[in-house]
């Protein structure tokens, strides 16, 4: 596990061709895995056209709308994946030790 608060980048590309057709030794950082972790949450909360319905419509009370909400809870899901990823990766850690 990466020791980055937003769990590295989840998608990196190292290497390309270039316009005149030599090779390009080159990193793309890409979208962190935190990113893809909220783009999966978003997809999840507007799979439901209800869902995505007051998310975009409807205020809350007091006037903010829920999209502010929902990507406070986007935050929320990414962060706790991420939190039960650095946990997963220590226990193999930990097994693997003991196993060795």
């Amino acid at each position: 596990m990466t020791d980055t608060k937003d769990g590295g980048p989840a998608c990196p590309s190292e290497q390309g061709h270039i316009p005149d057709g030599t090779w390009n030794q080159t990193f793309e950082r890409g979208m962190s895995v935190r990113q893809r972790y909220k783009v999966a949450a978003l997809s999840g909360l507007l799979s439901d056209s209800s869902v995505a319905g007051r998310i975009i419509r409807e205020p809350q009370e007091g006037g903010s709308p829920h999209i502010q909400h929902a990507t406070d809870v986007i935050g929320l899901i990414a962060d706790a994946m991420l939190a039960e990823d650095q946990e997963f990766a220590e226990k193999l850690e930990a097994r693997e030790k003991n196993d060795g």
